[in-house]
């Protein structure tokens, strides 16, 4: 599995960092707002869209998790829409709702798949393609794992998508319209959706993948933990502990510490958060374990909790969010995992 882009919802604070991390495009409305819904940090798409580069192939496969707020599906009510895009077109491609090249997007109890004219500079041209529609059953107040495939390596494209490990749609297309060949691979990725009346769309754990290697279409569930988010140009920030460090597994009350790795070239407006990540295990005991893990700077505790793993778990993955900005406070900061006395 080759990850093309992995967006966890995890690392933003709020609305107006999307920027941040979508440089291409990233517009909301008022009441565009992120939020938890089962764990999960998920975008409200109510009339927002956000665009982004990714590895150019011409075969990539999506994954993410929809979450339906309350209210009622209309026939023209949007719930989502992922559009793809080769690197090279023109910006006015993935700057309007309605620009992508293809277009995979549910609306109302339809899903569709859509594809639209470009020249080989790029150029958006006149011209489109309805590869397939089809229904589905997805209904306001539930979530659902959607995954997509869009393939255009030889000259008759195919398109799949799946909902909860169904398959709803599954066609073939012309790659040409027209008089334009549409050859160019996907370049540039963009989530929205349009409708801002009944129920909406809440994307969150949006993973765009090769099934390169060992890696199968469609991969099927994902914890998004697994696959930590990649990080900007001199900002990667670890803790030095691997599954190979002699240290691990802690059965002890002492436990082991850790120092954050020195971080003294990244400037403090660049960091919005740190995400301390521990993963535990109990896949053989017979009675739950518990352990405490804390973060100091020096003697001050930034932040402290303690874990029980139940028996039988064979991985519990935890996340702490450090709210500091200083580097200074960062560059003294250790962490402390210890089985709990």
């Amino acid at each position: 599995m080759a990850v093309i882009l992995q967006e966890g919802w995890k690392t933003y604070a709020d609305r107006t960092e999307v920027g941040f991390g979508w440089p291409l495009r990233a517009t909301s409305v008022a009441s565009s707002v992120f939020t938890d819904i089962s764990g999960r940090r998920t975008y409200d798409m109510y009339g927002a869209k956000v665009a982004k580069t990714i590895a150019p192939t011409r075969r990539v496969c999506a994954h993410f998790v929809l979450d339906l707020t309350a209210g009622t599906i209309g026939s023209t009510t949007t719930l989502f829409q992922l559009g793809l895009n080769p690197a090279n077109i023109a910006a006015s491609a993935y700057e309007t709702t309605a620009g992508d090249r293809f277009i995979v997007e549910g609306r109302g109890t339809t899903i569709r798949v859509v594809r639209n004219a470009f020249g080989a500079d790029g150029s958006v041209q006149s011209g489109s393609q309805t590869v397939a529609t089809a229904t589905h059953t997805m209904s306001a107040g539930a979530s659902y794992r959607i995954e997509v495939l869009a393939d255009v390596t030889a000259e008759t494209g195919t398109a799949e998508v799946l909902i909860n490990g169904v398959s709803v749609l599954s066609a073939e297309f012309s790659r040409t319209i027209g008089t334009y060949p549409c050859d160019a691979p996907f370049g540039i990725a963009s989530l929205y959706a349009q409708g801002v009346t009944g129920a909406r769309g809440r994307l969150s754990n949006l993973v765009l993948y090769t099934d390169d290697a060992t890696t199968t279409w469609p991969v099927g569930p994902l914890n998004i933990s697994y696959l930590p988010a990649a990080p900007n140009a001199g900002e990667t920030i670890n803790f030095p502990p691997l599954l190979t460090d002699p240290e691990i597994p802690i059965t002890d009350a002492t436990g082991k510490t850790w120092s954050l790795g020195d971080i003294s070239g990244v400037s403090a407006a660049s960091i919005k958060a740190v995400i301390g990540s521990v993963r535990m295990s109990s896949p053989d005991a017979v009675v739950p374990a518990s352990a405490d893990v804390v973060f100091r700077n020096g003697a001050a505790v930034l932040a402290s909790s303690t874990h029980v793993v139940q028996p039988g778990t064979p991985v519990y993955d935890r996340h702490t969010t450090i709210p500091v900005t200083d580097p200074g406070v960062l560059n003294a900061m250790t962490m402390t995992v210890r089985k709990t006395p």
